[in-house]
């Protein structure tokens, strides 16, 4: 049995490094939602102690607005290029879709479906395990930006806690469709 783990370090005092050391520690993927909520920062700058880790990150998400309202970027690019060297940035862009940049300079966007909205909360973390779960199964970045897009509108369409994804099966035939078939879906 492997003894107690090391203690991760300290970076800037706040619980984020730790989640970003511990995972860089183990040689692992660290994935990071910048997730920003104004009532959570009322003692410190929320733009320096969310850009830190989500540029140590291997996987970003970050809401175009969300980043506006932090660092005062005017869009996705400019976005990429505040949030550098993280390896892949996902910048989200609500109704309108997802733009993912990666270390070898690719960009990737991919238009969010109609979808039915009865309650938003909880489609921006929908939308990241959509993404990581392709990502894990090693799909490619279009993939991965269609899963999380699947995720999300499952969220969006449920007002409860728990959504109900498709399944298997529909999320497969769903991910197959062309780029045509794709813009013209419509969910819930």
């Amino acid at each position: 049995m492997p003894g107690p783990a090391a203690a991760p370090q300290r970076h800037h005092g706040g619980p984020l490094g730790l989640s970003i050391a511990g995972g860089s520690a183990l040689h692992g993927t660290v994935s990071f939602d910048v997730n920003h909520r104004p009532a959570l920062w009322r003692h410190r700058d929320p733009a320096t102690a969310l850009l830190e880790p989500a540029r140590r990150a291997d996987i970003v998400f970050v809401g175009r607005d969300e980043a506006e309202t932090l660092w005062g970027t005017a869009g996705p690019k400019e976005i990429r290029d505040l949030l550098a060297p993280a390896p892949v940035i996902v910048v989200k862009d609500a109704e309108h879709g997802a733009t993912a940049y990666t270390a070898d300079g690719g960009e990737v966007f991919v238009a969010a479906p109609h979808s039915r909205i009865v309650e938003r909360v909880g489609a921006g973390d929908a939308f990241a395990a959509g993404y990581l779960a392709a990502h894990l199964e090693g799909r490619g970045v279009a993939a991965a930006l269609r899963l999380g897009h699947l995720m999300a509108a499952a969220a969006l369409a449920t007002g409860g806690d728990v959504p109900t994804a498709p399944d298997r099966a529909e999320l497969d035939r769903l991910l197959g469709l062309d780029d045509e078939e794709w813009q013209a879906l419509r969910l819930g």
